[in-house]
């Protein structure tokens, strides 16, 4: 036997595990489950040598294991490799993000676990830069929260005194640099250390000279509240371009961040590299925004394509008939929809499309499929309007859904929805329905303004 159909025979063995244990699981942590039943209709189409699919199935026993107990035995020929890819990505040159993920056996909160893994996700597919301000800051909570110890609670605690939770941070991150009138503790008009903090130059009395810091990002008091206002007027400076970014844009995680480096190396930092870093974020949610809009533009497409094959395969009879009537009726396709329920204009038609649905379960799953991905495009479709608002970009957004809108509108409003007098459409959100009406209306409005000897478009 070759070692290709080895490895293809053990992690089919790997997979026929899991499913003993999956009822099990399900009680637990359903949405275990659900994730490991995609992943093994990944699986059949995968080749048993890619890596993704292997370290996913790696995942999936140690998520089953932590719910269910031990389901892979250790002496199993890939006890080893599912261990190892479950715990370490040697491929990211970060001892804290190896650290988090070596700690994620142990961890009882499935949706930390599954934040450690997108990140290192992110990382491993180029969306993340490890050097980023916005990627460290993650890496330092993700930290924070998996290692339970009684000072990082209390840094990982919600800001219950009313503190942003970006200047909660930069309160931990920075010790002493507190903004004017309050000492390291944090307390307003107190002279003495913190408890538990060695006296010495941090504590040196008013009046005396003042000490240069032992160490970058090291403050006293005095470097706080003294005498060097062009100091503190920098740092105020600094401070509001940092919470200028949180505004612009959203990005208060890298204000937070940034804000944290400046305080501890005020010297190292200048305008021009937090300019440069404020650029690398906004490069980075654009981008995630374009591959976001792809697979909104994808899913409208299956979706078109879902409602198109109801007209080819089985219960194509009565949408037939449905389109018939329409030609007749003064509402068009709309005004025979609404009327389709019982006492209604057309209630034979709708009785004719319950019996096709009780006759057809190929029939019933295809109008499943379809409005399925109706509602999923209208969810990805709203999604998108909202980025488009938040990063100043509507217009093109818009611009770039407008065909597809119009599509997806032609083909849902012509198709019976769930409820009895509904159109497919109306498994779109209220926004969604909303935009894609716009759409429409567009379209029309092209075609009406064609002229009569001259080319026109017809809805596809």
């Amino acid at each position: 036997m070759s070692e290709t159909m080895t490895q293809s025979t053990e992690l089919k063995n790997v997979l026929d595990y899991l499913d003993r244990a999956k009822e099990v699981v399900r009680e637990r942590a359903p949405d275990v489950v659900q994730r490991y039943e995609r992943l093994k209709e990944e699986a059949v189409r995968a080749p048993s040598d890619d890596a993704y699919l292997r370290t996913q199935v790696a995942y999936a026993v140690q998520d089953f294991t932590r719910a269910a107990g031990q389901v892979l035995p250790e002496t199993h020929p890939l006890a080893a490799e599912m261990t190892a890819r479950a715990t370490s990505a040697p491929h990211i040159p970060s001892p804290d993000v190896q650290d988090l993920l070596s700690r994620t056996p142990s961890l009882t909160d499935q949706r930390l676990v599954n934040r450690i893994r997108g990140l290192v996700g992110e990382i491993t597919a180029g969306e993340a830069d490890l050097e980023h301000p916005d990627v460290q800051f993650s890496i330092q909570q993700l930290n924070r929260l998996a290692n339970p110890h009684p000072e990082n609670e209390a840094r990982a605690a919600p800001p219950s005194q009313g503190r942003p939770p970006h200047e909660e941070a930069r309160v931990h991150a920075s010790p002493g640099g507190g903004p004017a009138g309050e000492n390291a503790a944090g307390q307003p008009g107190s002279d003495a250390p913190p408890k538990g903090k060695p006296s010495g130059p941090e504590a040196t009395a008013p009046g005396q000279p003042q000490k240069p810091p032992p160490e970058p990002g090291r403050q006293s008091n005095e470097n706080v509240t003294g005498a060097d206002p062009h100091k503190e007027t920098e740092a105020q400076t600094v401070q509001k371009v940092a919470m200028g970014a949180a505004v612009i844009g959203g990005f208060s995680r890298l204000a937070g961040a940034l804000a944290s480096k400046i305080e501890a190396q005020p010297s190292s930092v200048t305008p021009g590299w937090m300019e440069r870093a404020m650029e690398r974020s906004k490069n980075h949610a654009e981008a995630r925004s374009e591959r976001e809009m792809d697979q909104t533009a994808r899913m409208g497409s299956e979706a078109v394509e879902a409602m198109q094959a109801l007209r080819q395969g089985p219960g194509s009879s009565i949408l037939s008939a449905i389109r018939d009537a329409a030609a007749n009726d003064p509402g068009g396709v709309s005004g025979v929809l609404s009327e389709m329920k019982p006492g209604g204009k057309y209630a034979a038609l709708h009785s004719q499309f319950e019996t096709e649905k009780q006759n057809s379960q190929s029939f019933v799953a295809g109008l499943e499929d379809a409005a399925a991905k109706v509602q999923a495009y209208g969810k990805g479709r709203e999604a998108a309007y909202k980025l488009g608002e938040t990063l100043g970009t509507s217009t093109r957004v818009e611009q770039r859904f407008a065909q597809i809108d119009a599509r997806i509108g032609h083909e849902a409003a012509s198709v019976p929805g769930d409820r009895p007098g509904s159109s497919m459409l109306e498994n779109m959100s209220e926004k969604a329905r909303e935009l894609v009406q716009k759409a429409i209306e567009a379209v029309s409005r092209m075609f009406r303004a064609a002229p009569s000897s001259g080319p026109t478009m017809a809805p596809g």
